[in-house]
């Protein structure tokens, strides 16, 4: 994912909600989930907002869907939404990129 392999679209979910974690204090992360009403969130989600299981923070739930649809690609960079979004999608493959598995 680094590298700009493609990715599965839950792989780079699950990515993208490790990199709003770990990167929750950064000023990127705190105006994109400030972005995210419940009507914007139910407007990305779509008819899948009612099922999905948000937890205590759903717009944390909603940036890290956010940032891994950017992580694969998957997410329109023009809206300020999606140009944050992939801001931290190329901070988390930078990151990402630096990792070794040795």
């Amino acid at each position: 994912m680094s590298r700009g392999s493609t990715t599965s679209t839950e792989f780079a979910e699950e990515a993208g909600h490790f990199a709003v974690g770990a990167m929750s204090s950064s000023p990127l992360v705190e105006r994109l989930m400030s972005l995210l009403s419940e009507d914007v969130q139910r407007s990305i989600l779509g008819e899948s907002y009612d099922s999905k299981i948000l937890g205590k923070n759903p717009r944390r739930e909603v940036a890290g869907v956010l940032v891994g649809k950017a992580l694969s690609n998957n997410l329109d960079a023009k809206s300020p939404i999606g140009k944050l979004a992939h801001r931290i999608a190329q901070t988390a493959r930078r990151i990402f990129a630096r990792l070794s598995g040795d």
